[in-house]
């Protein structure tokens, strides 16, 4: 193997573009769509814009999610 890539490869690799969505079964099933459900959000659109306008309320709850390990 060849250790002198141009940055041409580089660069092709840093503009991937591709998407690979999950199953539908696993988004139905996911933590962040009970907890969008939970908020009474449908829409993950709606979701995310409100995400970002209450970014405090959601990071706090996002935190409450974790568990803390010493």
């Amino acid at each position: 193997m060849s250790s002198n890539l141009s940055f041409e490869h580089t660069d092709n690799i840093l503009i991937e573009d591709r998407l690979f969505p999950p199953p539908e079964d696993i988004v139905k099933n996911a933590n962040i769509t009970a907890y969008m459900k939970s908020k009474g959000f449908d829409d993950y659109e709606a979701f995310y814009r409100w995400s970002l306008a209450n970014r405090f309320e959601f990071w706090n709850d996002m935190a409450k999610e974790l568990h803390w390990f010493e």
